[in-house]
């Protein structure tokens, strides 16, 4: 099989397929094999291999493996898996859901995905795979029971959430915030802003419908005043119990959740709003939202001999590093230790924000502040606090039984892959 990608006839192999995938060595029988190529690895090392382990076929850019038996070979691979992606999106007859924001994307995933699993057969990304090869894999993954598709939208530089959108093609849109997310890549707040926009911009140039929390600062709302949208106000919601899990009240309906942090109020909002959206009752709303429990490092709560964790190490930036200070904070307890690591893709911020944030704790009445990291760790002999330059240096000077009776939590970038420390 040679020459330039031939969409229509890959997605006849598609078809007849059980799925696609990037990962030689997970292969289930007759899934599609994806040889993609990286800095340090070339899938296309594996393809032979991938139709031995029972792949359908495998698709390929090494000229060397062209004509081959079950090797499909196209100019670029990740190009074809995009495009057949999109190919498959326009024989789709679903509503097709977009997620972008700052923070709180993959939790407002997982509890719309709850919400409306209580009625319809619902497929959406796995884990966080929202980038240019998530976006496809998710698409290209989801079933033909499918009902709704829920596809997260990451991004760290301006264009890639429009260029996922063209692949895609979701016809609602939801913001989850915009905040100080990868500066590295965007240059300011303003470039953030423009690039979640991008979302909003697409849903609505194709007359489709956006959704949001009207409470919320920096989404360019008046921007978007002609387009079709359902919003709701976070400042509706009455907190009842913020500790251990947030319950709290919405129109008159009590809100039982496994969620940690007021911030998830937001997320909330979104899967209630949308769960109307597709004609569901509170009763269903209610259980979607009350069976969801946060995992993978995400606001988990987790017990450690005498002491309580909160372990918020999925990812962090200084807009959530400072809502879960800010919320953490609040808690009424008399011996809160608060570990921090550091922050990345801050580029030319990053110095600002780490003091900013080191500065946000001294505000509170905490036990014990830990920092972990070199961007917190220049900062060392300015305050009173315990800097440790990395995680390997923490060894044996900290461990989270050490303290008894303490409320400890734990929040840092993925990278700093802090949930070591309970590990």
């Amino acid at each position: 099989m040679e020459g330039a990608v031939d969409i229509q006839q890959l997605y006849k192999y598609y078809l007849k397929s059980s799925g696609v995938t990037t990962d030689s060595r997970k292969i289930l029988k007759d899934q599609i094999f994806f040889a993609l190529k990286g800095e340090n690895f070339d899938g296309n090392q594996f393809a032979v291999k991938a139709i031995e382990m029972g792949a359908l076929l495998s698709v390929v850019d090494d000229p060397n493996l062209s004509g081959l038996p079950s090797m499909f070979y196209v100019e670029d691979v990740l190009t074809a898996m995009q495009k057949l992606a999109n190919w498959h999106r326009q024989q789709l007859t679903i509503p097709v859901i977009g997620i972008t924001g700052s923070n709180g994307k993959t939790t407002t995933k997982e509890l719309i995905k709850s919400v409306l699993s209580t009625k319809f057969e619902v497929s959406a990304t796995v884990g966080n795979l929202n980038n240019h090869i998530g976006v496809p894999l998710t698409i290209l993954n989801s079933t033909q029971d499918t009902e709704i598709l829920i596809v997260e939208m990451g991004a760290n530089h301006i264009g890639e959430i429009k260029m996922l959108c063209e692949i895609a093609d979701p016809e609602l849109g939801i913001i989850t915030n915009i905040g100080k997310a990868h500066l590295e890549g965007f240059g300011n707040l303003e470039g953030v802003i423009k690039a979640k926009s991008e979302l909003f911009d697409y849903v609505c140039t194709n007359e489709g419908t956006i959704m949001y929390n009207e409470n919320l600062s920096n989404i360019p709302f008046q921007k978007y005043n002609s387009c079709r949208k359902e919003t709701f106000n976070a400042s509706e919601f009455t907190i009842i119990q913020e500790f251990p899990t947030i319950k709290c009240q919405y129109q008159e309906q009590i809100i039982d959740t496994q969620l940690y942090g007021s911030y998830n109020i937001n997320n909330i909002g979104l899967a209630i709003t949308l769960g109307k959206h597709f004609g569901l009752t509170w009763d269903n709303i209610l259980a979607g939202i009350r069976s969801y429990a946060p995992n993978n490092n995400r606001s988990q709560l987790v017990k450690i001999q005498h002491n309580q964790v909160i372990l918020d190490a999925y990812n962090a930036n200084p807009s959530s590093m400072q809502a879960a200070i800010d919320d953490f904070g609040k808690i009424e307890h008399e011996r809160k230790i608060i570990i921090l690591g550091d922050m990345l893709e801050l580029g030319d911020f990053s110095e600002l924000e780490h003091e900013s944030v080191i500065q946000f704790t001294f505000a509170k009445p905490f036990y014990k502040r830990i920092f972990i990291g070199k961007s917190f760790g220049r900062f060392k002999n300015k305050y009173k606090a315990d800097f440790y330059l990395n995680l390997q240096d923490t060894s044996n000077k900290i461990s989270l039984n050490e303290w008894s009776d303490a409320l400890i939590l734990i929040k840092g970038s993925r990278g700093m892959a802090l949930e070591r420390l309970i590990q």
